[in-house]
């Protein structure tokens, strides 16, 4: 909880200082719904398809219409893309319980975001499954608290 409070304080302020949030992955714009700003990844991770790295998963944490707000993020990579037709990206935040603000992009859409999720204050995770051909592959982040 205070990592949280940390970082949605940074974020509101508009100051990070250095070294505090690590992010390690390829860069990319990471979009957020509509309404959203300030936003900031808390966690990635990758879904490996046949030993490759096919999509890159973030966690996200922001503000949307002034409220801290989390939600999913996924980016397909062009190496997918290009090999890959008619594929579909599922993307949602997993609490304790439940999976919540679930959307599903449109076919062939590189960038994917979940719903903004009212879980500031409860320990979730970003998760995000990459459907193509009667194949599928998921990963999940790791959980922040």
């Amino acid at each position: 909880m205070k990592f949280r409070r940390f970082v949605a304080t940074a974020i509101a302020s508009g100051v990070m200082a250095a070294g505090a949030v690590a992010v390690a992955s390829p860069a990319m714009a990471s979009i957020a719904p509509s309404g959203c700003t300030y936003s900031r990844t808390l966690n990635d991770t990758h879904i490996i398809w046949n030993g490759a790295t096919a999509a890159t998963v973030r966690q996200m944490l922001g503000y949307c219409s002034g409220q801290p707000r989390n939600w999913t993020y996924v980016w397909v990579w062009d190496s997918f893309k290009s090999t890959h037709s008619n594929f579909y990206v599922e993307a949602a935040i997993n609490t304790t319980f439940v999976q919540l603000g679930w959307d599903l992009g449109l076919a062939n859409q590189q960038e994917v975001t979940s719903k903004p999720t009212d879980t500031y204050y409860e320990c979730t995770s970003g998760w995000a499954r990459l459907n193509w051909a009667g194949y599928s592959a998921t990963a999940k982040t790791s959980q922040v608290c």
